[in-house]
C-alpha cells in the first residue's frame, strides 16, 4: 500500500493543479460545467452542497449531468 505523499511529491504535483484551477476557473469552462451550481450560491456551505450534488451525479456527458442537477 502506498505511503502518504512527501513534501518533494507534493511539490512537483502542484504546477500542474495550479494548470488545472487555471484552465476551470474561467466563465467559458464554468458556463459548461456542473460546476456552474456552486456558483449560483453565496453562501460557503450551500456552494458545498451544490457542490456534492453535483459531483454525486457527474457521469457521462457534461450536459447530461447539467441537466440532471439543474432538475435537482
Amino acid at each position: 500500500m502506498p505511503g502518504p505523499l512527501s513534501k518533494n511529491k507534493l511539490l512537483q504535483l502542484k504546477p500542474k493543479l495550479d494548470e488545472l484551477v487555471n484552465k476551470i476557473e474561467q466563465p467559458d469552462f464554468i458556463d459548461n460545467d456542473p460546476i456552474q451550481f456552486m456558483y449560483a450560491f453565496e453562501e460557503k456551505n450551500d456552494k458545498e452542497l451544490a457542490g456534492f450534488f453535483a459531483a454525486i451525479m457527474a457521469w457521462g456527458r457534461r450536459d447530461i449531468v447539467i441537466n440532471k442537477v439543474d432538475d435537482l
